[in-house]
């Protein structure tokens, strides 16, 4: 029998750039969400996140995912 994964948990992290310091390096700001369906398709999650990033000011930088799951046999 083959292995199969079982996704039981997703966090989205939208990064948000916030502009530059005083010696011109990128400021970087990262907001994580964890109460996000597992299954979302990922256009949703992108649009998601750029509705966040609107709201909070901040360009969007990227978008990124951590998914939880358990392997089995």
């Amino acid at each position: 029998m083959a292995a199969t994964e079982l996704v039981t948990k997703r966090t989205l992290v939208v990064v948000l750039y916030e502009g530059k310091d005083s010696e011109g390096k990128d400021i970087f700001r990262n907001q994580s969400f964890s109460n996000i369906k597992y299954d979302a398709d990922i256009q949703s999650l992108y649009d998601a996140a750029a509705a966040i990033a609107s709201l909070c000011g901040g360009t969007l930088s990227r978008v990124e995912t951590t998914v939880t799951s358990h392997i089995m046999n």
